[in-house]
């Protein structure tokens, strides 16, 4: 395989580098010839002409294409440009199959690209990957990306969205030999062959910054508040951003970061409606948890290195590489900084677009501000001689910046905040002790599962019909103190509390524990009726009867066990439980009473 790269200056001297390029091609009997046309003009008739140029001299080959920020070439940054890539597939058995979408505002049709896409394409032979480039026509992608993570596994999937020069007014193109240079379109090329090499990935170095903001109300792709206020207030309060035409510019490079499947996702808001608000392009669901982010030089630039080191291991012969416009915006000239390190492996040759697609595992996903690499070979890897172009160690060490330091010290006052915050919650409920939950906290379970309440600080209702609780005491626990010391009275009440932590949560139960108050303990017990939660009581009191502390008796504990009935209010079951408990103790102490 081989990568043939092509600024367009002129038609004339457009043509000769195509020439040239049929003549290779005429060299290898049966080779394939598959064009990608990159242009950031704002004319898109440009397209459509290289288009037909292409149509001229190699016939029938096919093209996929589309309107881009700016492009890459030999991984230099070329502004303003059209630039055109041929990718000359040498083996006989190589092939590309093109194909064009229409696409409208609405997710059906998302549901329709994304299954008409992956029903066609799995229908091929030896596909090792699709590249795609698609306008932002949906309301959101993610049915899109949802339908083509069906994909057969083996196949990688990369490309970009097309850009648009006014972020919230949707005017880009794309373009491909199976239909016309249109908008509201997506094209995509399958690249198929059995001697064909496929691998791909995508790197970030978008750093979160600041707290975490937990979506409160979102609706598909609109994300209305973040932590009960309008969404957008999140950036009016950390970047001074105003509701106005500028929005989109201010934040740009400033995305939201969240952990979907495993996966570092960031998405930029295309912009934000008069309500505030974010509007973003797939869907985002309640109670997730986003931060803004922020670029990390350094870091970019090490993920860039790290990444180049895993491709050149595969030895490929030729890269295509899809960044954002946002990168490119957080760069500036020194953009080709992040993909030099992959001319050294392989020719490079790319585009700066809206958004990034990567499928990552199973799933396909968009993105932003991240840059995906497709690499291709033809051929085993220890038949290619490693690619000899080295550009030097291209670093720099914007780490010393004072805006970077400043990024840097603010994350760092955030985490330990974040973490002080943490520590403080777990205070307020838990029992210091025991390392159980404390009266207030097991208490305002119970009601939660008693009444059925939402959930509260990450607690939901137990989803069983059937809940018990066991109250419990430890049996003359004044008379330990007075014989043995106070002291020892706690650490009775540590063996007790590492038992109920056993016990509560014994598979299949669901079930918490805490402490009362002085020696007594209660556990809820979700997916539990009352015989079975008697079988929990009586497992704890024989194991607790059975621990040996060295220089005291045994001790033993009573218990009372009820279950929770339909109507009933918390009150009414912790007055049951602890008239069990209290005949528990009548009994003679040390046994299991259930009411």
């Amino acid at each position: 395989m081989k990568l043939y790269q092509i600024i367009y200056h002129d038609d004339e001297s457009f043509k000769d580098e195509l020439s040239e390029i049929a003549a290779q091609r005429d060299a290898i009997p049966d080779s394939t010839a598959f064009f990608n046309i990159c242009s950031c003009s704002t004319d898109f008739s440009m397209l459509t002409h290289a288009a037909s140029i292409i149509e001229d001299i190699f016939p029938g080959a096919p093209y996929i294409g589309a309107s881009t920020y700016n492009n890459i070439v030999n991984a230099e940054n070329v502004p303003e440009s059209m630039t055109i890539c041929c990718w000359l597939f040498e083996d006989a058995r190589s092939y590309v199959h093109v194909g064009q979408l229409p696409l409208a505002e609405t997710n059906e049709q998302g549901i329709n690209a994304g299954s008409i896409i992956t029903k066609e394409v799995n229908s091929l032979s030896y596909v090792r990957a699709v590249q795609l480039f698609t306008t932002l026509e949906l309301s959101s992608m993610t049915e899109l990306c949802d339908r083509l993570g069906a994909l057969n596994p083996s196949i990688h999937l990369a490309g970009g969205a097309a850009f648009f020069p006014v972020i919230n007014k949707p005017d880009a193109r794309v373009i491909s030999s199976a239909g016309t240079c249109a908008d509201k379109s997506i094209v995509y090329a399958a690249l198929c062959g059995p001697r064909l090499h496929v691998t791909s990935l995508f790197i970030s170095g978008w750093k979160p910054l600041g707290r975490e903001l937990q979506v409160t109300k979102s609706e598909g792709n609109i994300v209305h508040e973040f932590d009960g206020k309008p969404a957008f207030e999140a950036y009016r309060h950390y970047l001074h951003a105003e509701n106005d035409e500028s929005f989109a510019n201010t934040i740009r490079a400033f995305p939201l970061a969240f952990q979907q499947d495993g996966v570092s996702i960031t998405r930029e808001p295309i912009f934000c409606t008069p309500e505030g608000s974010l509007v973003l392009t797939s869907d985002i669901s309640n109670a997730r948890t986003m931060r803004i982010a922020y670029g990390d030089p350094d870091a970019i630039l090490r993920d860039a290195r790290e990444a180049a080191t895993i491709i050149r291991r595969f030895k490929p012969e030729g890269i295509l590489a899809v960044s954002c416009a946002s990168r490119h915006v957080f760069w500036g000239d020194q953009i080709a900084r992040e993909t030099r390190p992959f001319q050294e492996v392989a020719p490079t040759y790319g585009m700066y677009s809206a958004s990034e697609f990567i499928r990552t595992g199973s799933s396909v996903y968009q993105n932003n501000v991240s840059l995906v690499i497709l690499a291709l070979r033809e051929g085993k890897a220890a038949d290619h001689i490693p690619y000899a172009n080295q550009v030097g160690n291209d670093q720099i060490h914007m780490g010393s910046t004072p805006t970077l330091r400043l990024a840097t010290f603010i994350q760092a006052v955030t985490d330990e905040l974040e973490e002080a915050n943490r520590k403080l919650d777990i205070m307020a409920r838990m029992d210091t002790l025991t390392g159980l939950y404390n009266r207030g906290e097991i208490e305002r379970r119970i009601e939660v599962a008693v009444g059925g309440q939402p959930a509260v600080g990450g607690f939901s209702p137990l989803d069983s019909g059937e809940t018990s609780l066991i109250m419990l005491d430890v049996d003359n626990f004044k008379a330990i103190n007075d014989t043995y010391g106070h002291k020892a009275g706690d650490t009775v009440l540590q063996h007790l509390g590492s038992t109920l932590r056993r016990f509560s949560r014994t598979y299949p139960l669901e079930g918490v524990a805490g402490r009362w108050g002085g020696e007594e303990f209660m556990v809820l017990l979700g997916n539990c009726n009352a015989d079975a939660a008697a079988r929990v009581a009586e497992s704890i009191r024989q194991h607790f009867a059975g621990i040996e502390e060295p220089g005291m008796e045994t001790q033993t504990v009573s218990l009372g066990v009820t279950q929770v009935r339909r109507g009933e209010s918390a009150d009414d079951v912790l007055r049951r439980v602890d008239d069990a408990l209290y005949a528990a103790k009548a009994k003679g102490k040390n046994c299991v009473v259930v009411f």
